[in-house]
């Protein structure tokens, strides 16, 4: 259970903090990560950094969401 007093900190975190603290604890804890080589987190750091230049290469949910919708119906 997580106590008022974390859950206040972790709400007052900017998204690049709360970012940071999830990488954190999934290296900690045995809940994730595990599953990919340096090669694959190389492509994911990659991909992140390519949307943070360009914003605009990337889907929002919805549109993701649509154009799945549209592929499969």
């Amino acid at each position: 259970m997580v106590s008022a007093a974390l859950r206040e900190t972790v709400d007052a975190l900017s998204g690049e903090d709360r970012v940071s603290l999830l990488e954190y604890l999934e290296r900690t804890t045995d809940r994730g990560g595990d599953d990919l080589t340096a090669e694959q987190l190389a492509t994911v750091a990659r991909r992140d950094a390519e949307m943070d230049s360009d914003p605009s290469i990337g889907l929002t949910a919805d549109e993701f969401m649509a154009s799945l919708r549209a592929k499969w119906a």
